[in-house]
Order: C-alpha cells, then sequence, then structure tokens
C-alpha cells in the first residue's frame, strides 16, 4: 500500500485597495462581489468538510476592505449606488453605465439558470461599455433595469448565498422584480 499524499492547499485572497481616497467608498465593486460569490463559499466548504485542511492567506488591503463592508461603515461602491437607484431616478449616463457594466461577469459560468440575463444581454449587444449609446439605452425600459440591477448581483452571489430562500425564490422568479425585491436582496 502506498502512502497518503500530503497535499497542502494554500489560498492566496488578494485585491487591490480600491478605497478612493477622497470620498471613502470603494471605486470599484469587486472586493465586495467577490466577497458574495467566493470567500464566504470557501469557508463554508471548509467547515463542512472538517478533515480538509487548507491555508488561507489574506492580504492586509482585502482584510481592511472586508471589515469596512462588514462594518455598514462602508460607502457604496458606484455599482452598488446605481443598482440601489429606482430606475426611473436614474440619469442617461447612470442607465448607460448600468447597461454597459451590469454584464462585468463570466456569463457562461455565472449566469446558468439566469435566462433573463441572457436575454438583456442581447438586447444589450457586444459593444463595449464605454461605446453604449442613446439606441441601446433606449431598448431598456424601466423593468429591464430594474431586472438588469438584480440579476447582476443574483449572478454574483455563490452557492451559499444561492441557497438561501430570498435568493432562491427570486432565482426561480427569474424576471419581473420590484423595488421591494431589490430592498430584500441588497
Amino acid at each position: 500500500m502506498k502512502a497518503p499524499i500530503r497535499l497542502a492547499l494554500i489560498w492566496h485572497f488578494h485585491q487591490p485597495d480600491y478605497t478612493d481616497p477622497a470620498t471613502g467608498a470603494a471605486a470599484m465593486p469587486w472586493t465586495r462581489l467577490h466577497a458574495l460569490k467566493d470567500y464566504a463559499d470557501m469557508a463554508a466548504f471548509l467547515a463542512r468538510h472538517p478533515a480538509v485542511r487548507a491555508t488561507f492567506n489574506v492580504v492586509p488591503t482585502l482584510l481592511d476592505q472586508l471589515s469596512a463592508l462588514s462594518s455598514g461603515g462602508a460607502r457604496p461602491d458606484p455599482f452598488l449606488a446605481l443598482a440601489l437607484k429606482d430606475p426611473a431616478d436614474l440619469s442617461f449616463e447612470e442607465r448607460a453605465f448600468v447597461i454597459g457594466h451590469f454584464f462585468s461577469l463570466n456569463r457562461d459560468m455565472m449566469a446558468v439558470g439566469l435566462k433573463r440575463l441572457n436575454e438583456l444581454y442581447a438586447l444589450r449587444g457586444d459593444a463595449p461599455a464605454a461605446e453604449i449609446g442613446k439606441i441601446v439605452v433606449e431598448r431598456f425600459d424601466d423593468q429591464a433595469l430594474t431586472d438588469l440591477q438584480v440579476l447582476f448581483h443574483m449572478a454574483w452571489s455563490g452557492p451559499l448565498l444561492q441557497s438561501d430562500p430570498l435568493i432562491a425564490g427570486l432565482r426561480a422568479r427569474g424576471r419581473g422584480f420590484t423595488a421591494d425585491d431589490k430592498r430584500a436582496l441588497f
């Protein structure tokens, strides 16, 4: 019988410091979104499999950002700030930003089961985010924007969050989200 394999699992978690020194808000959403999709899921996986040993190396700038997010004291990043707004209150530029940037995800992997998100992408087209113009923006009514605000964040939710009854129910419904749905999600 061969000796067991000794395997070391080492996860290096890093994110640049996205905090804007002038505003104190994160300029980009990536720390928040990766926390929703990855960080909690990895800890939950290890909790379910206590025989598995792993080391997590978390850089200080990531810890600082996660701490600010978890305390509730962090100002919202631009993506979250626009997701929280009622689409009727979005300016043309804000609507273009949502349409241009709320597909910033690996759709082949993260949009599985989110048919409406793929429908909205087809409505948007393949133009780079900076080139989203009036013709594309006019294709999105307030309901389409509300759906996109919700679906973007559901796509960034990992298995742990997807098992939550609220999110599972929203995913099952898939479209026609309301302001109350957004409030409950966020």
